[in-house]
């Protein structure tokens, strides 16, 4: 069975056949953001890392499921709710690890489901109450935003619960203007203290919604404020935000308490959230086994319907381990999911159970799982399109109906479904001419009558008893051709079964496995079994081939090894050449021959042909653990993760210790930015092979991402006393070293000069040692490092935009602009290099004009007068030319896409900063008012634009309403606060809030000119 689902998406809720028809409701809970920043990790063997939870070995759910043949050789496929990740440990008090969905495996406040109280409506007026009940069933059943209006068109508009709903409605909608009156609905709410409206708002704020501008510090505010009244949901939203890291920390301890207190107040996420911490022991003191399963029976009976399918999956895990006699319950949860939640999923799982799951013919029922597929016949649901296509050619499910198997069987190929295409063939090369041309014609039928399945209902409100009757069933249209009479034979498979022959032997944990050869010459010894030094194997192997007088067999087991020892060195021509003429002479010695040419050709770029070789190993030997391991990372060079990450799993269901499994599923992790999880995955595998430098680097490099700068150097240094040469570590040290700030300055500086050392080539080393001495004022020092890092990579931008900064800091203009021309050579029509060439240019002209102005000043001096050359000579004489700055400011403008709005503004800000220099007020105005409306947070563009409207148009008022925007954009930008406090404190009435203002700008910032004017005021007040 497949771990793939047909959208290439994991979990149930994210399947094809829900993924357009979510749409309306999807959007109060955007986004799947990756997990990045629980703290609470395991330590496990001789991993020397510190956590901040006590240790112990976290179980991870797993993908795919069982599969048990079909009638017709081909197996149903049970939609995955797995996170496809972690490993076969069940935790204590569990007999297998709960497969969670991502919405608990990688929690955040944006992908957080939305949940409705409705006993807060018991303060409106009755008449309200029904109409909020009713629009409480449009929103759980995405009636939609118009629906949701309508009924509570007549409704008291001052009421606080009705503000909230019309503003949950509005949010339905999604477009700008929705959003804004949402958000203008549920702030009134909040007001008005409507006890959940706090959370929503917070949550608007950070959504990122059209027309919603993001403050998470004020959505931080919020939300806390609601957790601490005592919102279950709040409680739940914070506990996600402390988990993923996006309240700005990380406390694993804290969110598993407010997760455990929503869900004792009845939040139906944070039971499912509190039973997933519970298992993984997240936040507290060992993994609860007991509470995860307690809590999530709480969250499926409150009517959650991700954890109703996810305790059936679980208890069908359980079942098909034969840890159970009984998928009675499973089946109920599904039955449950389906009739009350209108997961189409969980009608295909109940179909699932009684073709390839149950054992017994109490429960197994080809024919009753057939008519439950006929059920969903019409939906585009590729799942239910294959499994329907398996059992219509399956004759023990009830008349075989190969037209209509071959139509499903397309159908699920349409939809992404990689078994659905598969079918296809299989059945085309079965039918007549004229079954083709009636399944062709049925084809065109069933695709008129394909719909969307029915939206979810993902909280089963108690509200919704009586008025959620199980979706509508979509039964494909009756075929009126005779029906077929020809039987479906077995599959076939085309893989002939080679003699099972001896594995390798496997080498000590965390080494590296090769062909077990031993004969009485040292160097065949040597060469096969001898020596961990691939360079000192390869070149016994050598010599022994060339001894000659040795048979076949024995030859070609010499050129595996010698191949294998070419490959460890990198050299994948030369040990494909070896392990050709290995595989000629011996085919049938050895299957993990194949394996190591198999590797070696998909180091080589020839992936399909690497995964032949490994697949014939396996048909030699299945239980091979080190094959199905590098087949996954086969796979998952192919990016085909599901697939790579059943491979590791049958891995170490065959070996824990294969070492390579472990570090596929970590890569497959890295490969999409799952850092907590990779972390959690080399911590697995280095508890079984706990010197291993690929984990540990690994570790680190995972460590790295999730900012435990601690936990990442002490990885790296396992690594670098095994290996003190891997420059490539020693370097990552050093940038971790650099992330502790200045304390980390002196040990970052030594590893970077290592680096160097030891690899004189890698141009990131000096650039890396450039940042170093660039914080420390070592201008010139940083600018040798940036020069030999660009001599190295002459074409990485990122080197001259920094050398182009420390020669801008340093005034040096027109080295600055050569590094800025040259960097758009390289990246031509790239808008933010022209934004930084056009600044440079300004700031190279108001540095001429500063020194004219001295050089002026100094030639009125009587003693200067008549002398020649003083007053700057011909530099100052020509008028400031503004025009090439302006040239590339107006380019970058016009060459950014409307999402580069960062670089829009301040290509704005800088044009209006040179207008103002040139005198020209109203076009700097307008240029000012560009940049912040393009960028919201451009709060120097509001300033600026406030001297303006304060110095030339003389309208104080307005002025001061850009200096409050400027502090509420960044309340730490002290020129906002020094403008403001000017204004005020020369008024009586507002001297004091003026004197405040200068006092402010001066903590952040020493302002020429401003503690004199605060003297000033001070002493005429």
């Amino acid at each position: 069975m497949s771990a793939d689902n047909d959208s290439g998406q994991k979990g149930m809720l994210e399947s094809a056949a829900n993924k357009n028809a979510l749409g309306r409701l999807i959007d109060l809970y955007l986004g799947d953001t990756a997990f990045r920043g629980m703290t609470d990790f395991v330590a496990i063997g001789a991993l020397a890392l510190m956590f901040l939870s006590p240790p112990h070995k976290v179980t991870w759910p797993w993908s795919g499921g069982s599969q048990v043949g079909g009638g017709s050789g081909q197996a149903l496929k049970q939609p995955d709710v797995g996170s496809g990740v972690g490993g076969p440990s069940p935790v204590a008090g569990l007999p297998l690890p709960i497969p969670f969905p991502a919405r608990v495996s990688n929690p955040s406040i944006n992908s957080s489901l939305i949940e409705i109280d409705s006993r807060a409506f018991s303060s409106s007026k009755p008449d309200d109450q029904r109409r909020l009940v009713a629009a409480l069933i449009a929103f759980a059943t995405s009636a939609g935003s118009s629906k949701i209006t309508d009924l509570l068109r007549n409704a008291d508009g001052n009421d606080r619960n009705v503000a909230m709903m019309r503003g949950l409605g509005l949010m339905l909608g999604n477009t700008p203007s929705d959003n804004l009156a949402a958000m203008q609905q549920l702030r009134f709410a909040m007001d008005k203290g409507q006890p959940q409206a706090r959370a929503y708002v917070g949550w608007m704020l950070r959504s990122g919604k059209p027309g919603i501008q993001r403050d998470e510090a004020e959505s931080n505010r919020l939300l806390e404020e609601s957790a601490a009244a005592g919102d279950p949901q709040s409680m739940r939203l914070v506990a996600s935000g402390l988990l993923s890291g996006e309240l700005g920390r990380v406390d694993a301890v804290r969110a598993y308490g407010l997760a455990r207190k929503a869900a004792d107040a009845g939040d139906r996420v944070g039971m499912f959230l509190t039973a997933r911490l519970a298992a993984d022991g997240i936040g507290i003191n060992n993994p609860n086994g007991k509470d995860a399963e307690a809590y999530l029976r709480k969250a499926a009976r409150a009517g959650l319907t991700e954890a109703q399918i996810t305790l059936g999956n679980w208890l069908n895990n359980i079942y098909v381990k034969g840890l159970s006699n009984d998928l009675k319950e499973a089946d109920d949860w599904f039955k449950r999911a389906y009739e009350n939640g209108h997961l189409i999923d969980a009608l295909v799982n109940r179909a699932y159970l009684r073709s390839d799951v149950a054992k017994d013919g109490h429960f197994r029922d080809l024919a009753m799982a057939r008519n439950l597929l006929e059920g969903c016949s019409a939906f585009q649901h590729g799942w239910c399109q294959n499994n329907l296509a398996v059992l219509l050619s399956n004759p023990q499910a009830g008349p075989m109906d190969n037209v209509r198997a071959r139509a499903h069987f397309a159908i699920s190929a349409e939809l992404k479904n990689r078994n659905g295409e598969a079918g296809a063939r299989t059945l085309e090369a079965r039918l007549t001419m004229q079954e083709r041309q009636e399944a062709a014609a049925y084809l065109g039928e069933l695709k008129k009558q394909m719909r969307m399945g029915p939206p979810p209902i993902l909280v089963q409100y108690a509200e919704l008893t009586g008025v959620n009757p199980p979706p509508p069933a979509a039964r494909a249209p009756p075929r009126s051709v005779p029906q077929p009479v020809k039987s479906a034979e077995p599959q076939k498979s085309t893989a002939a079964d080679g003699p099972s022959q001896p594995q390798s032997k496997a080498p000590a944990a965390g080494g590296t496995k090769g062909p077990d050869l031993t004969r009485s010459s040292p160097d065949f010894v040597t060469c096969t079994t001898g020596t961990q030094d691939h360079s000192q194997r390869a070149s016994a192997c050598t010599r022994a081939i060339e001894t000659g007088g040795i048979d076949k067999v024995t030859l070609g087991r010499a050129l595996a090894s010698r191949g294998f020892a070419r490959w460890q060195l990198g050299d994948n021509s030369a040990a494909q050449k070896d392990l050709d003429e290995a595989i000629r002479l011996a085919p049938n010695v050895e299957p993990n021959f194949l394996v190591f040419r198999g590797v070696v050709r998909s180091n080589l770029g020839t992936h399909d042909e690497g995964l032949a070789d490994i697949d014939a190993a396996l048909r030699a030997k299945d239980a091979n653990g080190y094959g199905h391991a590098w087949r996954g990372e086969i796979l998952r060079r192919m990016k085909r993760f599901d697939d790579a990450m059943a491979a590791a799993d049958k891995a170490t269901s065959i070996s824990k210790s294969e070492v390579q499994a472990y570090i596929v599923r970590t890569d497959i992790h890295i490969d999409n930015n799952r850092w907590l999880e990779a972390a959690q995955q080399t911590v697995a595998g280095l508890s079984v092979a706990p010197n291993n430098g690929e984990l540990l680097r690994r570790s680190g490099d995972a460590y790295f991402e999730l900012k435990q700068w601690q936990q990442a150097i002490a990885a790296y240094d396992q690594v670098i006393r095994s290996n003190p040469r891997n420059a490539y570590v020693v370097n990552r040290r050093g940038r971790a070293h650099l992330s502790l700030g200045a304390t980390g300055y002196d040990a970052a500086l030594a590893d970077f000069t290592e680096a160097i050392r030891i690899d004189g080539k890698a141009a990131v080393y000096y650039a890396n040692r450039a940042i170093i001495t660039a914080a420390r004022g070592q201008t010139d020092l940083a600018l040798s490092d940036l020069d030999k890092a660009i001599d190295l990579d002459r074409r990485n931008t990122s080197f001259l935009l920094r050398r182009a900064a420390l020669h801008r800091d340093a005034k040096r203009f027109s080295s600055a602009i050569a590094d800025l021309d040259q960097a758009l050579e390289i990246e031509p029509g790239t808008a933010a290099h022209h934004v930084e060439r056009g600044r440079l240019r300004y700031l190279e002209l108001v540095e001429l004009q500063d020194f004219c102005a001295e050089a002026r000043r100094q030639a009125a001096l009587p003693q200067n007068q008549g002398l020649h050359g003083v007053g700057g000579g011909l530099r100052c004489s020509a008028p400031p030319d503004y025009e090439s700055a302006l040239q590339d400011l107006n380019a970058a403008v016009r060459m950014a896409p409307a999402t580069q709005t960062v670089t829009i503004g301040n290509a704005h800000y800088w044009a209006g900063k040179i207008l103002l220099q040139a005198g020209q007020h109203t076009q700097a105005l307008k240029a000012f008012e560009n940049s912040y409306q393009v960028h919201p947070g451009s709060g120097n563009a509001m300033v600026d634009a406030g001297v303006i409207w304060q110095n030339q148009l003389r309208d104080e008022r307005r002025a001061l309403e850009l200096y409050s925007e400027a502090i509420r954009v960044n309340p730490r930008n002290a020129f906002a606060y020094w403008n403001r406090g000017n204004v005020l404190s020369r008024q009586r009435a507002t001297v004091e809030r003026g004197i405040a203002d200068l006092r402010q700008a001066l903590e952040i910032e020493e302002i020429p000119g401003a503690r004199r004017r605060l003297d000033e005021v001070l002493r005429s007040r």
